[in-house]
């Protein structure tokens, strides 16, 4: 690749990693698909929300060949409120939990077009802490999320409910040659499906160039960390 479509392609992840999608809300990072590809080839959705694109090619009989990712990352949902404000929450996907505690969240609104919110798992201080405990992975349902409410009333009057979902709060980093963010699984194979089909849809530059040998297919599907 040219320097200009390495540039391309590292802002197609910035904008794919610091999208939100959790497995079952994938809208956000649909719309990425969407926005790029429906100018250059045919797109559909299917009724769970996957992005299927394709590019076909002029042979008879040519084969089909699918560039597959998934459009969803690791998450939370919160389940219960308590009393005092605070939340509990179970992973959509896998999480090690020790490396939790601390952790900045994002909470997604319950509705498209709302306001996404800051949260923090709350986090023990370790003097505070007995050396069995210190050593001791907490369980991830155990572990409570401070969004700055006082009371249950007022975290639900900020649109907070259980089933809403969240993600961590991170965001995409150069670093040197190397980059940081969340959802690299799997927002790196979306940014080479998306491009991958957006090459085979270029119109040839020479009338000599040979047909595209084959019938491309990229599918950005859902749900891939609970199972689907």
């Amino acid at each position: 690749m040219t320097k200009k479509s390495d540039a391309e392609t590292l802002s197609l992840l910035e904008t794919l990693s610091n999208a939100d999608g959790v497995p079952g809300a994938e809208d956000e990072v649909a719309e990425i698909f969407l926005e790029r590809w429906k100018s250059r080839l045919t797109v559909t959705r299917d009724h769970l929300g996957s992005v299927i694109g394709t590019v076909p090619s002029s042979l008879p009989d040519a084969p089909r060949v699918a560039v597959d990712c998934h459009l969803d990352e690791v998450g939370f949902m919160v389940r219960v409120i308590t009393r005092a404000g605070l939340l509990k929450m179970v992973p959509l996907g896998g999480f090690w939990s020790q490396a939790l505690p601390g952790q900045r969240l994002r909470l997604l609104p319950a509705s498209p077009g709302g306001t996404k919110l800051p949260a923090v798992i709350a986090a023990i201080p370790p003097h505070l802490l007995g050396r069995a405990e210190r050593d001791r992975a907490v369980d991830i349902k155990d572990l409570l999320v401070d969004v700055g409410a006082d009371s249950a009333k007022e975290a639900a009057s900020w649109g907070i409910r259980p089933g809403i979902f969240a993600v961590p709060a991170s965001t995409f980093t150069p670093l040197g040659r190397r980059c940081a963010g969340k959802a690299f699984d799997n927002r790196v194979g979306c940014a080479l499906c998306i491009r991958t089909l957006e090459k085979a849809a270029r119109p040839p530059t020479k009338a000599s160039a040979p047909p595209l040998p084959c019938t491309v297919v990229g599918v950005g599907s859902v749900q891939e960390e609970v199972g689907l």
